[in-house]
């Protein structure tokens, strides 16, 4: 008797102890959260490494500035410190042109695909109903030849039936395709360790009316402000004046057989100015300048 007790005993502690984990594992799993683009974007600026590391290299550029204005007194006879906080400032607005294009471009990825959840839902909804209008065809026409059957007849059974077979492909490659665009949309935000399961609120597209704004002189003022703001052409730009100011800085060392560089005291790396395309339309990208830390060797050479 002792013994059927402590059986049962550790029969009923093993039974709790496993409903209590079940009612943990359900406690603990992942809910969706619906959110619109704009949270969505919010999510990207708080969570994204990208953005994270490019908020680090402005961060990196601003204390180099502080760095050499609160360089010693003897330092600050240099003959190339004027170059040096010249091309400090210049390596600030390079580095928040940078920022700002890392904000850009991964915006964009996440709009495009919030919309390509929204447009993949759509696209399974429609097999769906796809789905059940052949399957309530087939069933009216297999009781309509129950009664009585026609060649006719069995020539749209077979059709319909084979419609299903390639309907419920075309449902298979939806479904697919809708979690393989939740899971990018994720990616896009900041990973899912970061922002969890996520999908889109919207079940429509937003109606844009841009075509009729598409005039040659829309265009082309278009054309004239981004040459003015777009990041790409500011980052080269400040690049060139850099590299302009370093040749002036050179100039000013004499009898130094080895002289340090701009690069020596910044972050100062390749940075690619526009993305490149490897699709069927190749596009190479433009990168800025590459700098030693120091040069060695007579000026003439």
């Amino acid at each position: 008797m002792l013994k059927f007790n402590r059986i049962s005993f550790f029969s009923v502690i093993g039974i709790a102890t496993l409903f209590t984990g079940l009612a943990g594992f359900a406690k603990s799993e992942e809910v969706t959260k619906k959110i619109t683009l704009s949270e969505a974007l919010e999510l990207m600026n708080a969570n994204h490494p990208r953005i994270h590391a490019a908020e680090a290299s402005l961060r990196g550029s601003e204390a180099g500035l502080r760095g050499v204005q609160n360089l010693p007194l003897f330092a600050k006879l240099s003959p190339d410190m004027k170059y040096r906080k010249q091309q400090s400032t210049l390596g600030i607005e390079v580095a928040d042109a940078g920022l700002r294009q890392e904000i850009r471009d991964t915006s964009y990825g996440v709009a495009r695909g919030y919309f390509l959840v929204v447009y993949s839902k759509q696209q399974q909804d429609l097999s769906k109903q796809v789905l059940d209008i052949l399957g309530k065809n087939i069933k009216a026409l297999e009781l309509k030849m129950a009664l009585k059957k026609t060649p006719e007849d069995e020539i749209k059974l077979q059709k319909l039936k084979l419609g299903l077979v390639e309907a419920k492909h075309k449902n298979s490659l939806a479904v697919t395709g809708y979690e393989r665009a939740k899971a990018l949309l994720t990616e896009e935000v900041g990973g899912r360790k970061k922002v969890g399961l996520i999908e889109p609120i919207e079940k429509d597209f937003a109606s844009y009316e841009l075509l009729g704004l598409l005039t040659p002189e829309f265009i082309e003022e278009m054309v004239e402000k981004t040459v003015v703001i777009r990041e790409e052409v500011i980052k080269s730009s400040k690049a060139s004046q850099i590299l302009a100011l370093e040749v002036n800085a050179q100039k000013s060392a004499r009898f130094n057989p080895k002289f340090r560089t701009f690069a020596s005291g910044s972050d100062l790396h390749y940075i690619p100015i526009g993305v490149q395309g490897r699709g069927e339309n190749f596009t190479p990208e433009a990168i800025t300048i590459e700098m030693p830390s120091s040069l060695v060797g007579k000026k003439n050479d």
